[in-house]
């Protein structure tokens, strides 16, 4: 959703993924030119500048070294990898061979330094969301994925010349069929922060859980909106708590039998709603949305098809999976610093 800057602060950063840590396993791939190629940009994924050491044996990329971990800090900040990003290359030097693939296994953190004079930031943060329930099950939808809490218009003190650290969450993976969905990892902020020492950012969302009838994953944080159960709805949390919201909650999943629990999924909550469910018996429960952003759809039960990640912004949860089908990714979390 847009968001609004009060005019008397001009300036601001914003954060998201990270740099990358670790590569996952490298993929089958077929035709590229022998040899050790150093420094070949990676492409893909929702960041940019990573760059490696190739080595390929009997046409196939057999070795990936970083040699930039990408994501450099920009004056505006920078817009990182998500665990899970599918890199590749298209270099030159490497011939014509397809196939070569490697996913982003880990990310790391930021460091910022704010601007001499700055004494003050308003902070909007928010974590990681949390994935929607897969489906194995004939007859019955995975549960939507919770969503983080936040901190929006939050004032943080601090000396002048502050270096911090900044670690934005993680989205929840989306379940496999017949999986939970994973839980969204926590944004961290840390530094010499005046009066703070650390500041930790809202709790990601719970996963939307698998099963007959998922139950919706909980949001983030104490006191946030239960996980609906088969067919019904998450509870709602538009609690603020010193500029805090609270998590909503996902919607639990529909399930077949001629009872209640016949229904669709039911819609995800969270601050200003979460979106819905799928349409039909048997359809996943709607994810759970943030005062940053939307959650993902349910997947539909009649015509069955898959949990949909939240369309856009940070710390939804991911819709569930209908019948036989995976549920959605959420949504990865934010660090916004406005001075």
């Amino acid at each position: 959703m847009p968001v609004s800057y009060p005019p008397h602060l001009p300036s601001y950063v914003q954060f998201v993924g990270g740099p990358i840590a670790t590569l996952g396993t490298v993929t089958g791939s077929s035709g590229y030119t022998n040899g050790t190629f150093t420094n070949v940009p990676l492409t893909g994924g929702t960041g940019s500048g990573a760059m490696a050491t190739l080595v390929v044996a009997g046409g196939a990329v057999t070795t990936v070294t970083l040699t930039n971990n990408g994501a450099p800090v920009i004056p505006t900040g920078a817009i990182g990898y998500i665990v899970g990003d599918v890199l590749t290359a298209t270099d030159a030097r490497l011939g014509a061979g397809t196939g070569f693939a490697v996913p982003v296994a880990t990310v790391g953190s930021y460091t910022w330094t704010a601007p001499t004079g700055v004494t003050m930031l308003i902070a909007d943060i928010v974590s990681g969301g949390g994935g929607g329930g897969g489906q194995a099950t004939s007859g019955s939808g995975g549960g939507g994925g919770g969503s983080s809490s936040t901190l929006q218009d939050y004032q943080i003190p601090i000396p002048s010349g502050a270096t911090l650290t900044i670690t934005p969450g993680q989205p929840g993976a989306g379940g496999a069929i017949g999986a939970a969905g994973g839980a969204g990892t926590q944004t961290l902020m840390t530094g010499t922060l005046a009066g703070w020492g650390a500041l930790v950012g809202g709790f990601g969302g719970a996963a939307g859980a698998g099963g007959v009838g998922g139950t919706g994953g909980s949001g983030g944080n104490p006191g946030q909106g239960a996980g609906g159960a088969a067919a019904a709805a998450g509870a709602n949390s538009l609690t603020s708590l010193n500029l805090r919201y609270l998590g909503g909650a996902g919607g639990g999943g529909g399930g077949s039998t001629a009872s209640a629990a016949a229904l669709g999924g039911n819609s995800g909550f969270g601050p200003f709603g979460g979106n819905s469910g799928g349409s039909g018996n048997a359809s996943g429960g709607g994810g759970a949305r943030t005062v940053f952003g939307d959650g993902g759809r349910g997947g539909n039960g009649t015509t069955p098809s898959a949990g949909s990640p939240p369309p856009n912004g940070y710390g939804g949860g991911g819709g569930g999976g209908g019948q036989n089908f995976p549920g959605g990714a959420g949504n990865p979390g934010m660090v916004r610093l406005r001075f």
